[in-house]
This record gives C-alpha cells, sequence and structure tokens, in this order.
C-alpha cells in the first residue's frame, strides 16, 4: 500500500506487504457485471439478503473469494475508471526473484496516475449530461465496492486476507477523493453520490488496534481514534504513527479509560525539570494577585533573568492594554501544576523564560536582565482563600482572549523534531496529543487569536500549519483525505466560538460533542467550564457548594443558545439525586459514541422546556405500562423456565396486539442502573404500589416500512397526573422495538392462548390449593401433579387456533429449532403474567413535568 501517506518514522519498517492472490487477470468487462461472467451472480443481490451474505460471508472456499476479490474489487476497480491510463502489471511486483519468489501489490506510482486521471477528466470536452453520466455511473461501482466490503467485514470472514481487503479499501478511497475532484462535486453533503467514508474498513479491524497497542496506543485512544477519524488514510497513518512512551503503561487500561493517565492527572506533585534537581522553588505574592483580582483586574507575572548566576525574578503585574504576554496552556501532570501553592521550582520558571523569550522580537530589556510576561493558572489563580480563588475561576476566559500568544506546552509534543514532520503528520501529532483530551484545553484552545505549540526544536503557528494543510487538500489528490480530517480537528477546536449565526452562542449539543472523549481530574471543574463554553456567567456556579455546581449549571442553562433541549431526558449518563433535577445529566464526560444524541433541539424548536422546582416540562407522547395481575396460587417458576430470563428484558402488548421488545438502554450507567439500587425493570412494574407510564421520543409508526425503527423511552412513574399535566418520577432510560412478522403472530396468539387459559379450569384448581410460595409449590405433591397437566392443557388449547398465519409462523421458525416447544414456553410465560400492557398512545404534545 506505497499509495498510503506514512509517519517521518514510522513505528514498524512500511508499507505493509499486501499479497498478489489472483487466480487469473481481470478480464476487462464491465466493472459491474463481472460476477455474472464468473457464475457469482449471488454477489449482485442485496446485501440484505441471507443468501448473499451466507455466500460470500461462509460458503465460499477462502482462496477462490480472496482470488475472486482482489481481481474484481481491486483490479476490475481500477480498469473500470482509470481505463488505459493503466495496466494490471504496473501494481505488481515480484519478490526476492529466485525459486521461492512471489508476487505482491505495488501501488507506488498509482498517485500519480490517478491525479493524471484527474487533470485528463477536467479538462475533457463532453457534455453536462455525458460527464454526469460518467460520475454517476462510477459512484456506482464504488457503492457496490462498499457492500462486498461490508459483507467480508472480520466479523464475518475473520480468517479473510486483512491485506487484501485494506489495499482495496484505500484504493477506493483514493479514486472517491479523485472521481468528487475530477467531476467537480463541490458540496459532499448534497452532490456526492460516493461513499462517504471508507474507514469502517479498520472500525472492527483486531489487527490494527493489536498494532496501535504495540505502537504505544492506550486502548481508549484507539476507540477514539475509530470513532471521530473520517477516513481511512488517517487511521491507517495513525497506526503506523509511534507513540510509545517508556514512562507510560497502558497494560490495565480499558476502552473507556486511560488508567494510566487517570492515575498520573490525580498525582498533584510538582515536578522539577530533571529528576536529579533539587533547587528552590518562587512563590507568587499572592495578596497583590488578589488586589488585583478584587478591582477587576487580570494578575500577570513578570520573569526576569538575573545574570551571572542565571537565576530568575518572580513579579506580579496587572494587565493593561499594553501588556504583550504569553498565556501558558498545559496539563498539569506534566510538571507545571500545584494544588498546594502558588510556586514552582526555579529550573521550571527559567524553562518558560527561555521558551517565552523566542516569542517576542524584542523583549522589554532592563538593566539587570530581560523580561517576558506570562500568565500560568499555577500561578495566577490563587489556591486559597476561597473567594479569592473564585474571582479568578470567574474570569478564566480573560486571560486567553487578551494573551497576544497562548504557547500550549504539552510533554509529548515537547519530544518531537517538528521540522523533520511534513503538516499532515505535524497536525495529526496536535489533534492526537493528550493535550487534546484536557477538558480545560478546549477553552484555552478555541479562544485566542493565536496558538502556538511547542515542539522540542520550534513553535509551530496553528493558524500557519492549517493554511499548508489546506494547500494540500486542494492540491494533493494523494494526501487530500488525511488534509481533510486534520482540517476537521482543526475547525472543531478553533471554530468552537464562530457560530454561523452571529447572535447566537454555541448550544449544548455543539458543547458536548467538543467534550467528547476529554477529561478532567477535577469532577467540579466540568459545570464551570460548560459555563464558559455555552456564554453563561459562572458566578452562581461558583457561589456554592462543589458538589452542586451542575443543578446550578443546569438551572442557568434556560439563558443558553436553544436552552434546554426537550430530547436530554432520554439520556444515559448518570443523573442528578436533586429533587427536581433527576432527568438532569450529573455529567457529560463518558465515552458514549452517540454523544450528540437526544441534545439536539432543531426538531422541537416550537416546544421549548421549561424548567421548575418540580421537574423539566417537556412535549412528548407516551402511554401508561403495567404487568397484568396474576390469580394467587399459579405456578411461580413451572419447569424453570425463568431460570435465565433476563429481568431487564421484558415483552410488551400494545392494545392494538401489536408486540413490543422493551429492555433497559444498554448505555445505562452510573446512577440510572437499576443493579445499583437492587431492582430490575420486572421487579419495578410489578410493584402495584406505582402507576409506570413510557414517555417516548416519537409516536409508534405501525407501518411496515417502520417496523425496523428502535424508540427510545424513559421509564417514568406517576407522582400527579390530574389535569393536562402528568409530573412523573424518571426511572431509567429504555429502547422498544416492534416484533416483526413471524414473532409478532405468535406472540399475538401465544397471548390469545394465555387467556384461553386463564378461563379455564385448571385455573380454578390452581386457586383452590392456595399455594403461593414457589418453594411449597415445588415441595406439594398435589401441586406439582397439577403443573404437569397444566404442560397437557396447553398443548390441547394450542391445538384449537394453531393454523393459518399460526401455522406458518411456526414454520419459519421450525426451520431453525423446535419452534413448537418455543411456542409452548411463550404461552405459559403469559398466562403467568410475565409481560407488560402498554395503554393507548397520547399525542405527541402530551406535558409532562419529568423529575
Amino acid at each position: 500500500m506505497e499509495h498510503l501517506h506514512l509517519p517521518k518514522h514510522a513505528a514498524s519498517p512500511g508499507p505493509e506487504d499486501v499479497p498478489y492472490v489472483c487466480a487469473e487477470g481481470y478480464d476487462n468487462g464491465p466493472f459491474l457485471t463481472f460476477p455474472s461472467r464468473q457464475g457469482k451472480t449471488y454477489i449482485l443481490e442485496a446485501p440484505s439478503e441471507s443468501k448473499y451474505r451466507a455466500t460470500i460471508a461462509i460458503s465460499t472456499p477462502l482462496a477462490e473469494l480472496e482470488a475472486f476479490i482482489q481481481t474484481w474489487l481491486f483490479f476490475g476497480l481500477l480498469n473500470e475508471i482509470l481505463k488505459d491510463m493503466c495496466t494490471a502489471s504496473q501494481f505488481v511486483t515480484v519478490v526476492n526473484p529466485s525459486p521461492t519468489s512471489r508476487r505482491r501489490i505495488d501501488t507506488t506510482s498509482l498517485v500519480s496516475i490517478v491525479q493524471g486521471w484527474v487533470n485528463h477528466v477536467k479538462v475533457s470536452d463532453d457534455s453536462d449530461e455525458e460527464r454526469q453520466a460518467q460520475y454517476n455511473h462510477i459512484a456506482e461501482c464504488l457503492q457496490l465496492t462498499m457492500r462486498v466490503l461490508i459483507a467480508i467485514r472480520p466479523s464475518s470472514r475473520p480468517d479473510f486476507n486483512r491485506s487484501v481487503i485494506v489495499s482495496i479499501a484505500s484504493v477506493a478511497e483514493l479514486l472517491t477523493a479523485a472521481t468528487n475532484s475530477a467531476y467537480k462535486i463541490r458540496d459532499l453533503n448534497s452532490q456526492n453520490k460516493c461513499p462517504g467514508t471508507w474507514a469502517f474498513r479498520l472500525h472492527d479491524d483486531p489487527k490494527s488496534a493489536e498494532m496501535m497497542k504495540q505502537h504505544g496506543y492506550c486502548p481508549s485512544e484507539i476507540i477514539r481514534i475509530k470513532n471521530t477519524c473520517i477516513t481511512l488514510s488517517t487511521i491507517h497513518f495513525l497506526t503506523w504513527m509511534d507513540k510509545t512512551d517508556p514512562a507510560a503503561s497502558h497494560e490495565h487500561c480499558n476502552d473507556s479509560e486511560c488508567l494510566w493517565r487517570s492515575n498520573s492527572l490525580s498525582s498533584d506533585k510538582t515536578k522539577h525539570r530533571l529528576d536529579h534537581c533539587d533547587c528552590s522553588s518562587l512563590t507568587v505574592d499572592v495578596g497583590k494577585a488578589i488586589a488585583i483580582l478584587a478591582r477587576g483586574g487580570l494578575p500577570i507575572l513578570s520573569l526576569t533573568s538575573l545574570p551571572p548566576r542565571d537565576d530568575i525574578r518572580l513579579e506580579v503585574l496587572e494587565a493593561v492594554p499594553e501588556s504583550r504576554y504569553v498565556a501558558i496552556s498545559h496539563i498539569w501532570a506534566d510538571g507545571l501544576g500545584n494544588a498546594k501553592a502558588n510556586e514552582l521550582p526555579r529550573c521550571q520558571l527559567q524553562h518558560l523564560l527561555k521558551l517565552t523569550t523566542s516569542f517576542f522580537e524584542s523583549s522589554t530589556t532592563q538593566a539587570d536582565g530581560s523580561t517576558v510576561l506570562i500568565w500560568l493558572d499555577t500561578l495566577c489563580v490563587p489556591v486559597k482563600p476561597p473567594e479569592a480563588r473564585t474571582m479568578a475561576l470567574n474570569q478564566m476566559k480573560r486571560p486567553y482572549i487578551e494573551a497576544a500568544f497562548v504557547l500550549v506546552l504539552d510533554a509529548g509534543l515537547c519530544k518531537i523534531h517538528s521540522q523533520e514532520l511534513d503538516p499532515l503528520e505535524t497536525g495529526l501529532r496536535i489533534f492526537n496529543s493528550q493535550w487534546m483530551r484536557r477538558l480545560w484545553t478546549l477553552q484555552e484552545g478555541a479562544l485566542p487569536d493565536k496558538l502556538y505549540f511547542q515542539f522540542s526544536d520550534a513553535t509551530v503557528d496553528l493558524q500557519q500549519l492549517q493554511k499548508k494543510v489546506l494547500d494540500i487538500h486542494q492540491t494533493d489528490i494523494g494526501r487530500q483525505y488525511l488534509a481533510l480530517d486534520v482540517g476537521t480537528a482543526h475547525a472543531k477546536l478553533r471554530g468552537f466560538f464562530h457560530s454561523s449565526i452571529p447572535a447566537a452562542g454555541p448550544d449544548l449539543a455543539t458543547a458536548v460533542q467538543a467534550l467528547h472523549y476529554r477529561s478532567v481530574s477535577e469532577p467540579a471543574d466540568e459545570p464551570l467550564l460548560m459555563a464558559g463554553l455555552l456564554q453563561l456567567d459562572a458566578r452562581p456556579i461558583l457561589n456554592g457548594p462543589d458538589s452542586s455546581r451542575m443543578q446550578r449549571l443546569w438551572t442557568l442553562m434556560p439563558l443558553a443558545s436553544k436552552g434546554i433541549p426537550m430530547n436530554v431526558i432520554f439520556r444515559s449518563e448518570p443523573r442528578l439525586s436533586q429533587p427536581g433535577f433527576r432527568w438532569a445529566p450529573r455529567t457529560f464526560l463518558t465515552s458514549d459514541d452517540d454523544q450528540g444524541f437526544g441534545l439536539s433541539s432543531s426538531f422541537h424548536e416550537d416546544r421549548p422546556t421549561i424548567l421548575t422546582s418540580a421537574g423539566l416540562q417537556v412535549r412528548f407522547p407516551g402511554c401508561h405500562i403495567d404487568m397484568p395481575a396474576v390469580p394467587e396460587g399459579l405456578p411461580k417458576n413451572p419447569w424453570n423456565m425463568f431460570r435465565n430470563v433476563d429481568a431487564n428484558d421484558i415483552s410488551c402488548r400494545y392494545v392494538d396486539g401489536t408486540w413490543f421488545h422493551m429492555k433497559i438502554d444498554d448505555k445505562v450507567v452510573g446512577s440510572w442502573s437499576l443493579d445499583t439500587r437492587g431492582e430490575t425493570l420486572r421487579s419495578l412494574l410489578g410493584d402495584r404500589s406505582k402507576r409506570y407510564g413510557v414517555v417516548l421520543s416519537a409516536p409508534f409508526q405501525f407501518e411496515d416500512d417502520a417496523f425496523n425503527r428502535a424508540y427510545t423511552g424513559l421509564l417514568v412513574h406517576y407522582k400527579n397526573d390530574e389535569g393536562a399535566l402528568s409530573t412523573v418520577h424518571s426511572e431509567v432510560p429504555i429502547i422498544i422495538g416492534i416484533k416483526r412478522g413471524a414473532t409478532g403472530i405468535l406472540f399475538e396468539a401465544a397471548w390469545e392462548v394465555g387467556q384461553l387459559l386463564l378461563k379455564d379450569e385448571i385455573t380454578g384448581q390452581f386457586m383452590s390449593l392456595g399455594i403461593d410460595d414457589e418453594d411449597q409449590q415445588k415441595q406439594d405433591p398435589e401441586y406439582s401433579a397439577l403443573v404437569g397437566s397444566l404442560e397437557q392443557t396447553i398443548r390441547s388449547v394450542t391445538g384449537s387456533i394453531v393454523g393459518g398465519p399460526v401455522h406458518d409462523a411456526l414454520q419459519v421458525y421450525n426451520q431453525q429449532t423446535n419452534a413448537y416447544a418455543l411456542f409452548h414456553a411463550v404461552i405459559a410465560s403469559f398466562y403467568l403474567g410475565s409481560y407488560a400492557n402498554l395503554g393507548t398512545m397520547s399525542s405527541n404534545d402530551t406535558c409532562w413535568c419529568v423529575d
């Protein structure tokens, strides 16, 4: 895969070797009909059909499948698009010419050939109609290529040669970029017909993840990269980028958290520049800093070099409009933090003086040495008293806005020689640094006019870097997608406070998406930073205990752009416990891949939320839900049928006989988890002292094309449902899906049989025995005999209704398992009340006050 860009110093020798596995050459016929010419018509069937998946993913022998796929999707695709501008032999080379020689794929010349094709198409004299037809055809070929690659992903064919598939996907990605460039597709959102991304091919690739671990990545970082990078080119580049750090150990880290970094951040120990250094510390005049803050000023620091012993003087000054100071953005765990006092070792201050001096063309010179001005949170934000710290925290945006420059110090970047790197690797190093994973650095990187990153040899101006990246995106087709990912990361950081609507600031959805995969060592800092991002006054948040800061943030949230989105009640994060705020997420710093879900208000902007002391007023459809009352004395667990039943998963019957499958949202964590409360979905609904309901994000749709839809909802219990407003208490977010086709038919038939059984004499016999304890039921001979009769009764009653659609539905499942036995088990469970009833759906404008 020589056409893929690699880091300057790749972690392993590259490029990755791709074997030539074709059994024969491509026949130069039309791409779309090649499978038919090879007698493999199943390839052209819809990927959703089971025959397609079974044949291509399981039945076809490996060697035959690999040869066919490479011949068609690699050589055939190149032949179809580039035509006579290349030959297959240009992409095959011989390794070790000898009796043991072999052939492999070589794409060294591919980019230049593709660029030549782009130039040729751009200047062709074809009509607009001809060009559109050409573009549509190429897009169709690329879309088919993607569908086939999806069918043979690692989870379907783990034995398929990974490099063969990645090489095809990477070539297809290059051809996608080239096609959109050649045919001048400017708006990729509305005009593009080619696949949007080829990065999916590495998302579930275990070898790629293992390689990244070997190259120094934390598992959580691997997940972040695969979930946020748009292009295969970027994921491939980062896979080979060396991130090893002798000081880091990710052995115990997991997909959601870097435990090594968390442990590092939990340490507030200030570090010297060198391990053996024992120089003394310099302390800030905190009293002077507090006086400046009290009169609304901004304290900054003057660092002065004192020759001849290379000592340093530290002085607190008040910033004035003419002050040209450097604001330092850093990670405390890298050594410049101090949670106990406003002081730092002399060696650290001397290093800061050396770095910041280079920013100014002419430093202010005094008789005893040179001076620079800086702002550093460790020294400029008083550790105590609390009221002084509050004054400083309330203006945390100001130092970065007013600074002449902001200099980012990241320990990893400071070890890298920037002049060896091209602009793309420099950008990828920056946007995959630890600095980008911290919470406060989002604001620190988005606010200033001029942002610089310190490397081992020089500083990098991010604005100038982005200009170079943009030039690459516009002129280099081979690196266009790499540049796209770098540019996207830059836009997310630097464009945060620049709304397309000048009067509107960032809304909650924008802020939360920007915070995704970031972390903070002090949880109480999250609401403070959120207030800054949403352009809210942070003073009310700071005025009170740290433990209730998030509640005070939510109190201010109606003032933010777009206010509180209604769908927030369906989020899965841990919730606040304070009455009236039990709907509100306690944090947004989760690893949930759907970080934007439930926060975009555009669909419901005509129905704003109202925050009250009792809860959040929202408008959604919903319905009552309850489990049926079961006569006393019926068997609790006949034949141990409920032994392996998931208590957080339940079947539900709507009033019209449609069946649903309800379960707790898999992403539910923290205080939402019923496990932490010693409860289950079934135990909640079985509590008859409360009345339960379901608030739904959208009304049920029963049309055939909607049967694959899953609905997000919130299980609640009613506190008051009199009048037009229902006041409810949040229980747990849920997912509801319609049971389709044969399943729905069988469930309704099973329910009908259960209803007949409740009227049968055997129910009266159970009730007459009066045994309601499960252990006693198993020990009583007469009761046990009656349970045996129940099975026969179920078979007998079933026979009276099994016919027509029910018979057909049973035959669908009987091909895979003993459908009749399962059907009888469902009947028994419904007879014993192991399901829930859903009441009639209310209107979309039903008003709920959710606590």
